[in-house]
C-alpha cells in the first residue's frame, strides 16, 4: 500500500521538559530527602526518566519512520491500555490518515482535542481529516476554531498544514499562513516533495502588485475592498502565471486550479491518500 512519507505530518509536541523536579517531587513522595551529596542520584535518575520518555512508545517509533501500516494496529493496542495518552492519540490519528482512513483519523483527533482545548494540533490535524473526507462545513468549523485559538494563545504561529494532496511520485503539502500580510503576501504555499526530496518547484498563491489590484478593480474583477491573488508556478527565476483568486475564492476551487495544472504540466494525476 502507498502511504504519505512522515515529513508532511508534523511534529507530535515536546517531550518531557522537566524531569529533574518531576524526580525530585517523585522522591519527595517517600519521604527521600537528598542532599547535595544526592545530587549524582538525580543526576542519575533524571537521565534515565528523559531517557524514557524521549524513547516514547513501539506504535510512535514505527509512525514516526513512516511505517504506518503496522504502526497503527501497535498504536490501538497501545491505546486500549492508556486511552487518554496525548501523544498516542495523535500518532494513531496521523497513521489512520496516512493509510486513508479519515473517519478514523477524525475519531483520534477529536478524543485529543478534548484533552488539549487550547492546543493547535488536534485542531490543525482535524482540518485536514475533514477535508480528506470532504466534510467541507466540518472543515470550515475546525478551520475557524484553529483560527481563533490561534490568535488567542499562540499569536507568532505563523502557518500550518492545511491539507496534502498525493499526486505520485509528488507528495504536495499544502500550507496556510495564517496572516498573509506578515510573510510576504503569501497566502497559500504548496510545497512538492517527491519522495524525502524537493524536485525545486512550488506553487503558491501571492498578493497582487498593486497596479494588478487597481486594473482589476476598475475593470470589475474584484470588488473593492477584495483581495486579488495570483496563483504562480515557480522554479528558480522562472515563473508562471497558473490562475487568479480573491480572498473570498473557495479553497476547493484553489486547490482544484493547482492540481488541475500540476496534472497537466507533469502527467501526473490524484490519487486518494493511503491507497496505491
Amino acid at each position: 500500500m502507498k502511504t504519505l512519507p512522515p515529513r508532511p505530518l508534523g511534529p507530535p509536541g515536546s517531550a518531557a521538559s522537566s524531569g529533574a523536579r518531576e524526580v525530585r517531587a517523585f522522591l519527595l513522595q517517600f519521604g527521600i530527602i537528598l542532599s547535595r551529596a544526592g545530587s549524582a542520584v538525580i543526576v542519575l535518575l533524571t537521565t534515565m526518566f528523559i531517557s524514557t520518555a524521549l524513547a516514547g512508545s513501539e506504535g510512535q517509533t514505527q509512525a514516526e519512520a513512516g511505517q504506518w501500516d503496522v504502526a497503527l494496529p501497535k498504536l490501538r493496542q497501545e491505546l486500549a491500555v492508556s486511552p487518554n495518552d496525548p501523544d498516542l492519540l495523535y500518532w494513531s490519528g496521523s497513521a489512520a490518515y496516512s493509510t486513508g482512513d479519515f473517519a478514523l483519523a477524525a475519531s483520534f483527533w477529536t478524543r485529543l482535542l478534548a484533552l488539549e482545548p487550547d492546543g493547535l494540533r488536534a485542531k490543525i490535524k482535524l482540518v485536514q481529516a475533514y477535508q480528506g473526507l470532504g466534510n467541507i462545513p466540518a472543515r470550515v468549523r475546525a478551520r475557524e476554531t484553529l483560527f481563533t485559538t490561534r490568535a488567542r494563545v499562540s499569536p507568532t504561529t505563523a502557518n500550518y498544514v492545511r491539507d496534502h494532496v498525493w499526486l505520485p511520485p509528488y507528495n504536495v503539502v499544502v500550507y496556510e499562513n495564517f496572516e498573509p500580510a506578515n510573510a510576504n503576501g503569501i497566502w497559500l504555499y504548496f510545497q512538492v516533495y517527491e519522495g524525502d526530496t524537493k524536485p525545486g518547484w512550488h506553487v503558491e498563491l501571492h498578493v497582487a502588485s498593486p497596479g494588478a489590484q487597481t486594473l482589476a478593480e476598475t475593470e470589475g474583477g474584484v470588488q473593492a475592498g477584495q483581495t486579488l491573488y495570483f496563483i504562480d508556478w515557480i522554479q528558480g527565476p522562472a515563473q508562471t502565471l497558473v490562475g487568479c483568486a480573491t480572498g473570498d475564492t473557495a479553497y476547493d476551487d484553489i486547490r482544484s486550479t493547482v492540481v488541475g495544472w500540476i496534472s497537466t504540466k507533469y502527467g501526473v494525476h490524484e490519487q486518494a491518500i493511503g491507497h496505491p
